[in-house]
């Protein structure tokens, strides 16, 4: 989320097209085949042959599993966490997580990932927000995920174990 989509960084693409013709789409030369490669429309422009990409430093990747269970609040006080959660999402995008949450019956979960924060970092923001949810009554579990392998084979699901301590 940094940096924006793949497509965001995306400078060139050498295209074959269907005539056969080899082009360089850019924002230049073919800007509309470029428009329509970057997301702007279907894709059978062509074949992709060679693209070039804008390249960016290399940042941390370090992330947190979050989970929020009604505990002893029940389900009025699961709603009201709930809504406290959502409210302060935007909060959360600013500093820089983002994450794909699950949310099921009296139980949320997430893995949000954080690029180029530190682990203190994440641990001193989210801190506040864990003491107002477990003053709600809600039981919530917070495991610190640290290096960018842990963090995207467990968003991707490829890896549920990759965050335990020891399996780096």
């Amino acid at each position: 989320n940094r940096f924006g989509l793949g497509v965001d960084n995306l400078l060139e693409a050498e295209v074959v097209l269907p005539t056969g013709h080899i082009v360089v789409a850019n924002s230049y030369s073919y800007p509309d085949l470029f428009w329509a490669l970057r997301g702007g429309g279907g894709g059978t422009f062509g074949v992709v042959t060679k693209v070039t990409m804008k390249a960016h430093p290399n940042e941390t990747l370090n992330a947190i599993r979050f989970g929020v269970s009604a505990g002893d609040s029940g389900n009025p006080g699961f709603v009201k966490g709930m809504a406290y959660l959502m409210s302060v999402m935007p909060e959360w995008t600013d500093f820089g997580l983002s994450g794909h949450p699950i949310l099921q019956r009296y139980r949320y979960n997430s893995l949000f990932t954080a690029p180029g924060k530190g682990a203190d970092e994440i641990t001193d923001f989210i801190s506040p927000h864990i003491n107002s949810l477990r003053q709600m009554g809600l039981s919530v579990v917070v495991s610190n995920i640290s290096s960018s392998i842990n963090a995207f084979t467990i968003s991707q699901n490829m890896a549920l174990n990759a965050g335990i301590q020891g399996n780096h």
